[in-house]
């Protein structure tokens, strides 16, 4: 039983042993003496008793957001550690005067406004609830989350920003993605190390408090934490335009289509960036790993040789952006026979090559599976 349920309960039962030794009603009297000033008056009406025991079985609201889960490698490469221990439940992004400038990406003033260019972009089937309106400087925040009250009460649910218990920021849905605009001023630093370097930067988090409340003052609370996009870099993000340092990517991986035989030159899957800035196509390296054998870098497939062990077909412009996809492709020794052999795990590193004093960076190692049965 949680601590405020024991409460409720013990208030309850106070009162029902109040009412059995004074009497129910509109008062009860000492009949034991005729002195006035021993007169005991103690006031229990029906409407006292039925408060306490909704008190006493009324459950708080449940509510959970989803974990940003960084990837394990995040953690374990060499130039990437982050001295902490929260749990994040994703990432934000601040706004500055350009995004509003930008005629291509008017989003409008008001909430309604803002509320119907967001629902132009979505696909079908996808819904996003903008809690409050985007101003100029604010940071833009995604969470996922889920929440129900028990007893079936209306709940009201919110941000607390400066966790003094107050919601400060209403949101309507009891689930789904959305996203909420907080003052920039919220930020704050946490440590973050650069494995095997002396030097340390912080990166930027918002810490915030998720509240809801039953119509009967039940009430609970989950602390959330996000991280800035890409201020863990530990150079200027003046470099972007040049696939420079990036905190983080992420990337999705599905089989290629086709079915796979004993020969070599075919697809084996297909890579997409879900996340991250632009990536120049220059400073990509792809390598492979087949059930478990050796490791192969594979060529650009306009560039490979006959001798390539692997080959990866990419997008004709410079850089790799978040939606595009490569094919990862056999060269000419087969490495895979699909649904002959049950298939074969492939697992692809995705390493950005250092320019100057920056040294080779894996960003990422996915591990996908190519039946070749499709």
């Amino acid at each position: 039983m949680s601590p405020t349920r024991t409460i409720n309960v013990l208030t309850l039962t106070a009162i029902l042993l109040l009412a059995g030794c004074f009497g129910f009603g509109d008062s009860a009297e000492a009949d034991d003496s005729d002195d006035p000033a021993d007169e005991v008056t103690v006031t229990v009406t029906t409407q006292d008793l039925t408060d306490a025991m909704l008190l006493a079985a009324n459950s708080p609201p449940e509510l959970t957001v989803k974990k940003f889960d960084l990837p394990e490698e995040f953690y374990n490469n060499e130039t990437n550690l982050i001295a902490n221990n929260w749990e994040y439940s994703g990432l934000f992004y601040c706004t500055d005067e350009e995004f509003f400038e930008d005629d291509d990406a008017d989003i409008g003033d008001t909430l309604e406004e803002q509320r119907a260019s967001l629902a132009e972009d979505l696909e079908d089937g996808e819904s996003v609830h903008l809690a409050n309106v985007i101003e100029v400087g604010d940071c833009m925040i995604w969470l996922d989350f889920l929440s129900v009250d028990p007893d079936g009460d209306s709940m009201t649910k919110g941000i607390d920003t400066d966790f003094d218990g107050t919601i400060d920021i209403p949101i309507v849905p009891n689930d789904g993605m959305t996203i909420i605009s907080i003052d920039n001023s919220t930020n704050k630093g946490i440590l973050n190390w650069w494995w095997g370097t002396d030097t340390a930067n912080g990166c930027e988090q918002i810490d915030l408090a998720f509240i809801a409340v039953d119509e009967h003052g039940a009430s609970t609370v989950e602390f959330i934490h996000f991280l800035g996009m890409s201020s863990c870099d530990d150079d200027d993000n003046d470099d972007y335009d040049d696939g420079g340092s990036l905190d983080m990517y992420y990337f999705s991986d599905r089989d290629a289509a086709g079915t796979m035989s004993d020969a070599g030159g075919e697809d084996l899957v297909h890579i997409a960036m879900t996340q991250g800035n632009d990536l120049s196509w220059a400073l990509l390296k792809v390598s492979i790993i087949v059930d478990g054998g050796a490791s192969m870098t594979c060529d650009e497939a306009g560039d490979a040789d006959a001798d390539s062990s692997c080959t990866y077909a990419r997008d004709s412009d410079n850089y790799w952006s978040v939606s595009e996809e490569i094919t990862i492709s056999e060269g000419a020794a087969d490495l895979c026979d699909g649904s002959d052999n049950g298939g074969c795990n492939v697992e692809i590193i995705l390493t950005k090559v250092g320019v100057g004093s920056e040294d080779d960076r894996v960003i990422s190692f996915v591990n996908a599976y190519a039946d070749g049965a499709n």
